[in-house]
């Protein structure tokens, strides 16, 4: 090819590392077998994109017996990718520069072609020169495709059935469901918002039993509180029993009514189609595997991480981090078709005078810019009790801060702090 080889072993043998030991799909769609230059390499990758398409487990010894049974060889070249471990954080550089090594050699491969032609003295020089021009634009944007207008009305066609067909996940609240033009639209990032205490995983755990009752399928992520804290908090929403009383059950006889209460509320909980996972520090890539593995087995449509914060590869004093990361989770949505609903947390401001000042906007969200750019609706929490605990408003104020393609503006809930209970306006039943 060259004096100087276009391609780097160790930019490979990185990016195979990074699928084998944190079997991520955010990256992998991107990535082509042609992006890798030596062929076992492309082998491996090959291998590990069919286990991937398959719905199998990408870990090391899985692809090595699939390795193994394709081209009946062990390469030591496996051990070493599996062995040498490469930091999560250099996967972006090292897909770039695998791709940008690939359309290097294609570009030198164009460019050997055009020398061959030059020695063709019965071709044309105007000839020459259009052929490399098409060379060269095949070999660096070979993604772009062009749609004529007899396709795009075929898409169109094809849009328009898919969304009859499409079950709306909504939220369960009348007033909110009627703001929310497309639910938790499949594919795309929502965004739940409240300074500390104001009831943002309260409002996720009265939509998670919503969702549950209805038969959707939901994983909640939750970094902070465990499982018996949740389930502790979602009994006392459902049975009306004030969480106090729950949290000192240990002191009921073995014949309290709340007992079986709780008992019945737990066996109607175990038919739904949800998982609460406490994972404290859990990574995006470690939350991908967890959600991938989950889907095999059952239908999910909704994915909550609370508090989105807390995921340990998020640095929060980097904005540009926060920003690839948001891209991520977006790419990561819409290619495993699931709403993935962030709880974040909004800081907490200096002394105001009146309690409207409190209200919050876009702008008290950290790096808001990131959020607004990435997410198709921001829901973000007001309640002017947390600040004046003499005011008799009960409500709750869900402000729609943004909507791709819908209103913004508030809608009110009523809630019982006792029993962290979110209503409608008006009686409903659960």
């Amino acid at each position: 090819m060259s004096n100087k080889p276009l391609y780097n072993s160790d930019i490979e043998q990185a990016v195979l590392n990074y699928f084998l030991n944190y079997g991520s799909c955010l990256h992998i769609a991107k990535v082509s077998a042609d992006w890798f230059y030596d062929r076992r390499n492309r082998r491996i990758f090959d291998i590990i994109k069919s286990l991937q398409e398959k719905g199998v487990v990408v870990e090391p010894l899985i692809v090595v017996e699939a390795f193994e049974a394709k081209y009946n060889d062990s390469e030591s070249v496996l051990i070493s990718i599996i062995a040498a471990k490469v930091p999560v954080q250099d996967i972006e550089y090292s897909v770039d520069k695998l791709e940008d090594f690939y359309k290097r050699r294609e570009v030198y491969l164009a460019s050997q072609k055009l020398m061959d032609r030059i020695s063709d003295l019965t071709t044309k020089t105007q000839d020459i020169l259009i052929e490399f021009d098409a060379g060269i634009e095949n070999a660096v944007n070979q993604d772009i495709k062009v749609v004529n207008s007899t396709s795009i009305v075929a898409m169109r066609q094809e849009s328009l059935e898919e969304r009859k067909k499409a079950k709306i996940v909504k939220t369960g609240y009348k007033d909110l469901d009627r703001y929310i033009i497309q639910g938790f639209h499949k594919g795309n990032i929502s965004v739940i918002a409240g300074r500390p205490g104001m009831g943002k995983s309260t409002l996720k755990l009265n939509i998670l039993s919503k969702l549950g009752v209805n038969g959707f399928g939901a994983i909640d992520f939750c970094m902070d509180d465990d499982d018996v804290v949740e389930l502790d908090r979602l009994n006392s929403m459902r049975t009306r029993i004030p969480l106090k009383e729950i949290l000192t059950s240990k002191e009921w006889e073995d014949n309290d009514p709340r007992y079986t209460k709780l008992m019945e509320d737990v066996d109607t909980i175990k038919h739904w189609n949800m998982s609460i996972i406490h994972f404290p520090g859990i990574t995006m890539a470690q939350s991908v595997n967890i959600i991938r593995k989950y889907k095999r087995t059952k239908p999910l449509d909704v994915v909550f991480y609370d508090l989105f914060d807390n995921l340990s590869d998020i640095d929060l004093e980097n904005p540009n981090r926060i920003k690839k990361k948001l891209r991520e989770l977006k790419d990561f949505a819409n290619m495993l078709d699931v709403h993935i609903c962030l709880i974040v947390q909004i800081r907490r401001m200096g002394r105001m005078k009146k309690i409207e000042d409190w209200r919050p906007t876009m702008e008290d969200l950290k790096d808001s810019g990131a959020f607004e750019e990435v997410s198709r609706l921001v829901l973000l929490l007001f309640r002017p009790k947390y600040y004046d605990k003499h005011n008799i408003n009960d409500d709750i104020e869900i402000i729609i801060a943004k909507q791709n393609n819908g209103p913004t503006g508030s809608v009110f809930l009523d809630f019982d702090e006792t029993i962290l209970r979110m209503s409608d306006k008006q009686r409903e039943l659960y």
